[in-house]
């Protein structure tokens, strides 16, 4: 008979299972809102130095493309190595890239440190590293889990963007990039000191744990994921939600700005709206494990498209309702995709493979969110304004809702591993 846990090891196993969803947040938290930050600095840097809006949101389109280059190479290397290898590597690099930055005075500097090394950084410190390391820990409320560190992003907006605004309003630009680069590179040596081991090891009663004593089926790998009608229909949400979503996100602070709202404002409404995201993804993961996927992710795709339908309406008319309008709308509805597909990746995929097949998700969803950056940058500097790229928009989220309704889509009662089931709901 085998040895049931003691009461100090069963609380143990608690605190990891918690510090595995803390760690997730709190990182996701980091590299998003560094990330997202960059939105602030386009007006700054286009005035100092001279360069065209398309050239700076191209920046932001290489972060994006390096997101998703290295997003499976992410994956393999934390199925290999680690938490804590990965997670040290992100630091390293966002950090590095974002100090280095503050002594840019070309262009292609700027594409280096923060497109190159801020896009490496941000994917291993992001969702691929977070929902593996979740997935490790957590089963029964395990979209639940997701959800609570999938709100790293919107803290991270609320806590960091606003910030990096104060520090370029007072200091100037190339401070903040310093000021920010060193608090993260601070950060690397301080989580040195971690439990890494006994998180990399995951729970000891993880289903996939357990059905390994006993002979579990072939696992699960990349190759073998890619054939799963699955897979695909989760590439499509994320790949179209993030065109739409990105296309948006990084010229909303200028286009605020350009309509006649102080730098501070809108700096203001993009960190309220990235706060109001936080209760959105928890009560859509908290909806999902007690009521289902399809449901859920239909609601969320329709409070996306009411901001940007919002944002639409203001490029004609200034109104401080449209805004609050945008940011609620918007807010609620941003992020909520993602606990919903790494959720059910994670129950699709479950196994020691789970990280690279996380990794190719993720790397679909940077394309589109730098296909959706670079779109913005063209179609602003073509037409001078961004009622273009808002339609765009408005049509990328649409499509990304369609594999939640397919006959045998995501959600559907039909759909092996992948629908509203009671397993799903536990």
């Amino acid at each position: 008979m085998d040895a049931q846990p003691s009461d100090s090891d069963r609380r143990q196993t608690r605190r990891l299972a918690t510090t595995a969803v803390a760690l997730a947040f709190f990182f996701y938290l980091l590299s998003r809102g560094v990330g997202e930050s960059y939105s602030v600095f386009l007006l700054p840097l286009g005035r100092e130095l001279g360069w065209s809006r398309s050239a700076l949101t191209g920046v932001f389109s290489l972060y994006l493309a390096v997101s998703g280059i290295t997003a499976a190479i992410i994956g393999m290397l934390f199925d290999r190595f680690g938490p804590r290898f990965v997670y040290s590597l992100g630091l390293g690099c966002l950090g590095g890239g974002w100090f280095l930055a503050g002594f840019i005075d070309q262009v292609w500097q700027l594409y280096a440190c923060l497109g190159i090394l801020g896009g490496a950084g941000v994917t291993a410190l992001g969702m691929v590293s977070g929902a593996s390391l979740i997935g490790r820990w957590h089963h029964k409320r395990l979209t639940t889990a997701m959800a609570i560190a999938y709100t790293g992003s919107g803290c991270g907006l609320l806590a960091l963007v606003p910030l990096c605004q104060f520090i370029l309003d007072n200091l100037g630009w190339r401070y903040c990039f310093h000021l920010v680069g060193g608090g993260v590179l601070a950060i690397c040596a301080a989580i040195q000191l971690l439990p890494w081991r006994a998180l990399k090891a995951g729970h000891p009663a993880h289903p996939s744990k357990v059905r390994g004593q006993h002979g579990s089926p072939a696992a699960w790998t990349l190759a073998r994921a890619l054939r799963v009608p699955e897979f695909w229909y989760m590439a499509q949400v994320f790949f179209f939600t993030a065109v739409g979503m990105y296309i948006v996100l990084v010229q909303v602070v200028p286009f605020l700005v350009e309509r006649g709202f102080s730098s501070m404002e809108s700096a203001s409404a993009f960190g309220l709206q990235g706060m109001l995201s936080v209760f959105g993804i928890v009560s859509a993961g908290w909806m999902v494990d007690r009521l289902g996927h399809r449901g859920v992710a239909t609601l969320t795709f329709i409070g996306t498209g009411l901001g940007i339908v919002a944002l639409l309406a203001l490029a004609y008319w200034k109104a401080g309702w449209l805004v609050t309008a945008y940011v609620l709308a918007f807010g609620l509805g941003q992020g909520g995709r993602g606990p919903i597909v790494s959720s059910l990746c994670a129950r699709r995929f479950a196994g020691a493979g789970q990280a690279t097949i996380q990794g190719a998700l993720f790397s679909g969803a940077w394309v589109g969110s730098a296909m959706g950056a670079l779109c913005a940058g063209v179609l602003h500097d073509l037409t001078g304004g961004y009622v273009a790229s808002f339609v765009i928009a408005i049509i990328a989220v649409l499509l990304g809702g369609i594999p939640f309704w397919l006959p045998h889509g995501l959600g559907s009662p039909s759909s092996p591993h992948g629908g509203d089931t009671p397993e799903t709901r536990r």
